[in-house]
């Protein structure tokens, strides 16, 4: 017998049982090595949120034909979320390392980076991080942890 996920009756709640019509899209991915190695974490997000293209009109500007406004440059690390900083100008930013290893990686921002704190969700700081140059920190994320960094942009 399969036990309930849930004892509490939502039977009254509408759409709680999840009724009707379910569509589902499932994957195997061979890999070589654990789940780790073989990119399954970075390949199922990518499987379960697909790149949609937009097409613009030609833009004015200097910038080059590639760039990232974030790059992270280990695929395991996950950014989840940025948003506006809550107190005072920056950014928000949020990674994890969803994998039983410490991973050291580098951030990058296009933006020149004014400073670099490591923050609570409440935004307040917990320490300040040395950057590497004018666009990069490292940064060291423990096994399976999650860390709010608040950046603050020198904007063009």
């Amino acid at each position: 017998m399969v036990e309930p996920s849930s004892r509490e009756d939502h039977s009254h709640e509408t759409g709680s049982q999840c009724l009707g019509t379910q569509h589902f899209r499932l994957a195997i991915l061979p890999h070589a090595g654990d789940w780790v190695a073989g990119d399954v974490y970075p390949s199922a997000l990518r499987f379960n949120t697909p790149l949609r293209a937009l097409q613009v009109s030609s833009l004015a500007g200097d910038l080059p034909p590639r760039e990232g406004f974030l790059t992270i440059d280990d695929p395991q690390v996950i950014l989840s979320a940025i948003k506006q900083a809550e107190t005072g100008p920056g950014l928000v930013v949020r990674l994890y390392n969803p994998t039983p290893q410490s991973r050291t990686i580098r951030l990058r921002s296009h933006f020149e980076l004014n400073g670099v704190e490591r923050v609570t969700l409440e935004e307040v700081t917990i320490e300040n991080l040395q950057s590497l140059d004018a666009h990069t920190v490292e940064i060291e994320l423990e096994s399976r942890q999650i860390l709010t960094l608040k950046l603050d942009l020198k904007h063009a």
